[in-house]
């Protein structure tokens, strides 16, 4: 997919196209992810909230992709947001 410039591949992987789920979605991101464009988080919470889906974006300022997978005070308010979503 990502050696692809078929943007029909591209609409037909994309979360954005696929059927949205009725349950509250949190969505992470980090500014800085050079693998996927901050925009595209921005667009998806759009689209569900087009919707009327319940959804929360929370962007992390210099966040890099897999901001979570280090342990960082950015990685632990991620994880506080994720305990919060799910009624921890």
């Amino acid at each position: 997919l990502f050696r692809s410039t078929d943007r029909r591949l591209w609409a037909e992987r994309s979360p954005r196209g696929a059927a949205q789920p009725a349950s509250p979605t949190l969505l992470l991101h980090g500014t800085a992810d050079g693998l996927v464009p901050h925009g595209q988080a921005e667009r998806l919470a759009e689209h569900r909230a087009s919707l009327g889906l319940p959804t929360r974006l929370v962007l992390y300022p210099d966040a890099p992709h897999g901001f979570c997978n280090e342990d960082t005070e950015v990685a632990r308010r991620a994880t506080e947001e994720i305990v919060s979503h799910v009624g921890g």
